[in-house]
């Protein structure tokens, strides 16, 4: 199984993403859910995880920043941009970071799925 950090500091949204499918039916689990990018970082220099499904727009340190953080420390993991619509130039200076996906609030299960099938195998390198 592959491990996954989910990263949003709105609870409604972490709680949709753990449940919204069967993580274990596409060879993931969620091995943490984190509303802070700072708890996020201080696990990560723990606990290594192969996926990080991060929100872009959050206070205090975005996701972008945080991934960049754990990249300069060299942590390895993959990533997936979590978005709204507006935030639309930080999924392109997402994608220019190295995610190997996005996907747009409010999360659609297939699409969800979708993202985990076509990139399991970057995942697992």
């Amino acid at each position: 199984m592959y491990s996954v950090m989910l990263v949003d500091d709105e609870y409604m949204i972490l709680k949709g993403l753990e449940r919204i499918i069967d993580w274990s039916e596409f060879g993931f689990e969620v091995s943490v859910a984190c509303k802070s990018t700072l708890k996020a970082l201080d696990y990560l220099e723990t606990s290594g995880v192969d996926l990080i499904i991060a929100d872009v727009n959050m206070p205090s340190m975005t996701g972008l920043e945080m991934i960049a953080t754990a990249q300069q420390k060299n942590i390895p993991f993959e990533f997936v941009i979590l978005s709204g619509y507006q935030d639309f130039e930080y999924v392109q200076r997402g994608l220019q970071m190295g995610a190997v996906d996005y996907l747009l609030k409010p999360i659609d299960a297939n699409k969800l799925k979708d993202v985990l099938k076509k990139n399991k195998t970057k995942v697992g390198r």
